[in-house]
């Protein structure tokens, strides 16, 4: 892949950490990883590439940029910190946030709505499920993640990606490239304007 290296399984992990699906094209995920300042890695699925992150902002910009491309689905970030614990998630249409939500272990963080959150998964008859959910306490937030995936219908084999010492072979890291003008201009010239 243009634009990344092989140093995968060399580069230390981040402590919190990101996951972006649906899978998106490799190449464009790069180009939008470096553009953006933000690197990452690319884990390779059926279909594309789950964009990995250490950063849930840097992730949610990919995921807002990614959005506004012709045929783009709606996009799930699921994220965890096990140093906090803490653990959440942000859904996204067409690249605008529709909801969030956080779990810590102090009770304080991002409460999402649930109504939103399952229409924006096309799944609305798991609604009553998620508002129970989202509202339990967290104990222990990344034990919440699990249950979340199958409401939301994101395949479980993401999940270790949250937690694990390793990305899977094939996993590429893209690393920060240096700025140069003009070229996150070009790369997001059709993201609608408001």
């Amino acid at each position: 892949m243009n634009g990344t290296d092989d140093t995968s399984a060399t580069v230390p992990l981040p402590t919190r950490r990101a996951v972006l699906l649906p899978p998106v094209d490799p190449a464009t995920a790069t180009g939008l990883l470096q553009a953006t300042g933000c690197g990452g890695w690319l884990v390779p699925e059926p279909g594309g590439a789950t964009v990995f992150t250490g950063e849930v902002l840097s992730a949610g910009a990919l995921a807002r940029a990614l959005g506004h491309g012709a045929g783009r689905p709606d996009g799930v970030l699921l994220w965890a910190d096990p140093s906090g614990p803490e653990a959440g998630f942000v859904l996204l249409h067409r690249g605008d946030v529709v909801t969030a939500h956080s779990w810590t272990t102090s009770g304080a963080g991002e409460l999402g709505e649930p109504a939103l959150a399952a229409r924006a998964t096309g799944r609305p008859g798991v609604e009553p499920a998620l508002r129970d959910l989202l509202a339990r306490p967290a104990a222990d937030p990344l034990a919440h993640l699990p249950e979340l995936a199958d409401l939301f219908g994101v395949p479980a084999a993401v999940l270790p990606l949250l937690t694990a010492a390793a990305l899977p072979t094939g996993s590429v890291h893209v690393p920060v490239a240096p700025r140069r003008p003009g070229r996150l201009r070009s790369l997001l010239g059709g993201v609608r304007r408001r």
